[in-house]
């Protein structure tokens, strides 16, 4: 008598899951490298970005034979991502009294401040989160059917979470973005 196989999950059960494992993954990690900060930071900075690629990549990724390592595009992609929005969450948080034009070229020379350092030390919290976020990925795809659901609410929580951070950081009255504008003008 054989056995009826289980339907394979649909790719968009499968985008939720990836996004909602990857941005878990990133916050666990964050954690774990709280006393070091800059773990911290790339682990916080990380849970948007790991769900953004979940949500993008987590078909593509789960295709590929495991043994095979993560293309590189996605690693620099995800370190791309983060710079950038640490970079602007930091030049929003300094923009007291600055123009929007002031902020964009803040967040550019923060962005290429923060890119040497990510490339340096944050591109190997990067793979690692990428490889677990995988790792369990695989482990719970045959159970997207059922765990699209909670992950949607974890998509949800972070999405909130980001847009909080964002409102927070308009709220800090740092100016930091006037002053350096001002540099070299009498």
């Amino acid at each position: 008598m054989a056995t009826e196989s289980e339907p394979k999950p649909a790719d968009w059960q499968l985008r939720l899951l990836g996004g909602a494992v990857g941005a878990i993954v990133s916050a666990a990690t964050a954690l774990l490298t709280a006393p070091t900060l800059f773990g911290f930071v790339v682990g916080l900075a990380g849970i948007p970005i790991a769900a953004v690629i979940g949500l993008c990549y987590t078909p593509e990724l789960l295709a590929q034979p495991a043994e095979e390592p993560i293309p590189g595009f996605i690693l620099g992609l995800a370190t791309f991502l983060g710079t950038v929005f640490v970079a602007m969450v930091f030049a929003v948080s300094q923009s007291h009294g600055a123009s929007p034009f002031e902020v964009l070229e803040f967040g550019y020379l923060a962005t290429i401040g923060f890119g040497v350092v990510s490339l340096v030390l944050g591109l190997a919290v990067v793979h690692l989160v990428t490889h677990w976020s995988v790792a369990i990925g695989r482990r719970l795809a045959p159970r997207a059917r059922i765990l699209w659901v909670p992950s949607a609410v974890v998509l949800v929580a972070v999405a909130a979470g980001t847009v909080q951070v964002i409102l927070l950081a308009l709220r800090v009255d740092g100016d930091l973005v006037v002053q350096t504008s001002r540099l070299g003008q009498p």
